[in-house]
């Protein structure tokens, strides 16, 4: 029985995608070309069309091609609708449970940092903070986490909405080389006074980054620094998420 017709193009498109997905590593353009019997030339105009939508990203140089920023979200949402949300708010509840303080999981989006999950401490801090909060671009240890380890391509629409200048090409690789180099971003009264947070990432499948676990409480109350007992409890939790979201994603 011959089913209903559908779009050819799109079905080439997602062809395309999937050869991606199934890649452990960004391919080049031949190679994807080659996996799905094109010319370079044909694969390229459909590579290019996919990079605009969000579902591809260009790596390295403009020279290799990953899964996108819309594909990260669609993974996102297909893992709550699945019900393996819970494990992601398992593991923020499971953190606020051993820290004491607010603790949020957050992912990236085209305005920012989002809130996504939320325990709130029992302690007033004084800020505003909600499920579907966009975090502040600057000088917020959870969208360090974002500008630390994802592609300057899924960085762009969000920082596009910054002041010319407020984030310089040298401030940004500094922020990536510490953030890196300690495993996560910690802060103290630099966007309130009153409060100090920390964050880690969080990865899926094939080491992509997910999101971003964080923590926050007053200052003098909360101990920020990388070899405090919070943050060695905030990386054993975003290890631990990262490990199970790895064998879902």
């Amino acid at each position: 029985m011959i089913g209903p017709k559908g779009i050819a193009s799109v079905e080439i498109a997602v062809n395309l995608v999937r050869t991606i997905e199934a890649s452990p590593e960004p391919l080049l353009l031949k190679e994807i070309a080659d996996a799905v019997g094109f010319s370079s030339s044909k694969a390229y105009h459909y590579l290019v069309s996919l990079v605009r939508s969000g579902l591809l990203e260009r790596e390295r140089g403009g020279m290799r091609y990953g899964l996108g920023s819309f594909s990260l979200q669609l993974g996102l949402t297909a893992l709550a609708r699945t019900g393996t949300a819970h494990l992601v708010a398992d593991a923020v509840r499971a953190l606020r449970d051993e820290v004491g303080h607010a603790t949020a999981f957050s992912v990236w989006s085209t305005r920012g940092a989002v809130v996504r999950h939320l325990e709130e401490s029992k302690e007033a801090l004084g800020v505003s903070m909600r499920l579907g909060t966009v975090l502040p671009l600057l000088n917020s240890p959870t969208t360090d986490i974002f500008l630390a380890w994802l592609p300057d391509e899924e960085l762009k629409p969000a920082l596009a909405a910054l002041p010319q200048k407020a984030l310089p090409l040298k401030k940004l690789v500094a922020i990536r080389q510490e953030t890196r180099q300690q495993g996560g971003a910690h802060a103290s009264g630099v966007r309130t006074p009153s409060i100090a947070g920390a964050a880690a990432p969080v990865f899926g499948g094939r080491g992509r980054l997910v999101g971003a676990l964080s923590t926050l409480g007053l200052v003098g109350q909360f101990d920020d620094r990388p070899t405090s007992k919070v943050s060695r409890a905030l990386h054993r939790h975003a290890r631990a998420l990262s490990d199970t979201l790895a064998t879902q994603m």
